[in-house]
């Protein structure tokens, strides 16, 4: 399962690290204003519910021009489509090969995490009420948002027990996620 929640409880390991890394890894961390313990917790946790999946699905990264190339290069109709077939098909498969269930914890899990945090579709907000609101911003334009308005909906429409709404005012979305009673 991807979904892990820290326990706050913390052990001691020792491990072997070229200096070379650690070098590099002490740099950043002082960058950062953070320990090198801390960093190397977040590059921890991140590979663990991230970039491990990366590997194991064989996701390709691009940068956001070749994205957004891509993406202006289609029409709204043509970008409805695609996000409409591969939400569908990329988000079952990934998560079927995680061994996740497809529930509410899941949707929030992708929209905050996976897509917001780790693969930076946009950045993200929550509010958490008896319904949860995601708001939803990026600065790739209003391409960006029709695919990933149109993505969301039908990702979380397939899944059991989820309920969507959509609303999108330029490069911002708003999602409302309901659990069907």
């Amino acid at each position: 399962m991807s979904i892990i929640e820290p326990e706050g409880k913390t052990i001691t390991r020792s491990f072997r690290l070229d200096k070379a890394w650690h070098d590099a890894l002490a740099e950043i961390a002082e960058e950062r204003g953070v320990s090198l313990s801390s960093l190397l917790e977040k590059v921890c946790r991140d590979y663990v519910l991230f970039y491990q999946w990366v590997e194991n699905l064989g996701s390709i990264v691009f940068s956001p021009n070749t994205v957004l190339e891509v993406i202006n290069a289609l029409d709204e109709e043509q970008l409805c489509e695609i996000a409409e077939k591969v939400a569908k098909s990329t988000f079952k498969e990934s998560y079927m090969v995680r061994g996740d269930s497809l529930d509410f914890e899941t949707v929030r899990f992708q929209i905050k995490d996976q897509m917001g945090r780790y693969a930076n579709w946009f950045t993200v907000i929550e509010h958490e009420t008896d319904d949860h609101y995601f708001y939803i911003q990026h600065n790739y334009g209003e391409k960006w948002s029709c695919f990933v308005e149109t993505y969301l909906s039908s990702l979380f429409r397939d899944i059991a027990d989820v309920d969507v709404r959509t609303e999108r005012v330029d490069q911002n979305i708003l999602v409302k996620l309901k659990t069907k009673q």
